[in-house]
């Protein structure tokens, strides 16, 4: 919520650009305020057809395992141990290729997922990135 008065100006005060602390010189300029957010952009996502099939879920091997250790909190210490832990049931898992596509389609940022640390799905989803911006 905005202070009584202006935005720039603070209460009692206006807010055109000679009276916001931008000078006498400014006060001819022309002053057009930003437009809401969002008011000229439309973000879309195109959902692939591959996450439509979430049936890899039922054969992971996490089902059976604490979701803590795939969420250690942290990237040192006892952390460590826990990202190594959670890696080991991914490597045995038969969903760790649907697994960690989905990750990486749906950009999750925290835990393990497939296999794969937060640090290495971000370099993947970077080489991604770069291949499909020099295909």
């Amino acid at each position: 919520m905005r202070p009584h008065g202006g935005h720039l100006g603070g209460p009692g005060r206006s807010t055109t650009p000679g009276q916001a602390g931008f000078g006498a010189a400014s006060s001819n300029v022309k002053f057009d305020p930003p437009p809401p957010l969002g008011a000229h952009m439309a973000l879309t996502w195109l959902r692939p057809e591959s996450l439509d099939d979430d049936s890899w879920r039922r054969s992971a091997a996490c089902r059976t395992s604490d979701p803590d250790l795939f969420f250690p909190v942290g990237t040192t210490g006892l952390a460590v141990d826990h990202i190594r832990a959670a890696k080991a049931v991914c490597e045995a898992c038969p969903a760790q290729a649907a697994c960690l596509e989905f990750a990486l389609e749906t950009n999750q940022d925290s835990g393990v997922w497939g296999g794969a640390s937060e640090e290495e799905r971000r370099v993947m989803r970077r080489q991604r990135r770069r291949a499909r911006r020099t295909a």
